[in-house]
């Protein structure tokens, strides 16, 4: 939940940027998503890999993985249509001002909506998974049952 509210909170900061903020001031805002996706990535890995059984957990973790790379992927390229919709190009290939800022607000705006739907969606994950436990064998132990 605390990575959650720093992704949320560092995607609602970056509605704040403008054509006259700062690298640095940026970089801050990127840097708090950065912390929230840092808290978020392990912990969703180990409740998706507790969650199956033992056998099953390399190919959970490899399907958690691909979907991060997949959502990664289209995310992007989603969010480059936007802008490329969106955005005035000088004849030398360089983006014009104002229309690449409102192109940046409506994608950081789709950012929130995205962070605030996967916060949602961590607060409706079950607290406490039973965990499964491999069937065992109650085979008598042969020393025991010779002596």
């Amino acid at each position: 939940m605390i990575g959650s509210t720093f992704v949320v909170v560092g995607t609602a900061l970056t509605l704040l940027l403008g054509a006259h903020s700062s690298v640095i001031m940026v970089g801050i805002f990127t840097f708090v998503v950065g912390i929230g996706m840092g808290l978020t990535a392990v912990p969703t890995l180990i409740a998706a890999q507790s969650s199956a059984e033992f056998t099953e957990r390399g190919a959970v973790t490899g399907v958690n993985m691909f979907a991060r790379s997949l959502g990664s992927a289209v995310g992007v390229a989603i969010c480059g249509a936007i802008i490329n919709s969106r955005t005035a190009v000088t004849p030398d290939g360089t983006p014009a001002g104002p229309g690449l800022m409102a192109a940046l607000h409506i994608v950081f705006g789709l950012l929130v909506f995205v962070a605030v739907v996967l916060a949602v969606l961590a607060v409706l994950m079950p607290a406490d998974h039973p965990r499964r436990q491999p069937a065992r064998t109650s085979q008598p132990d042969e020393a025991a049952t010779t002596a």
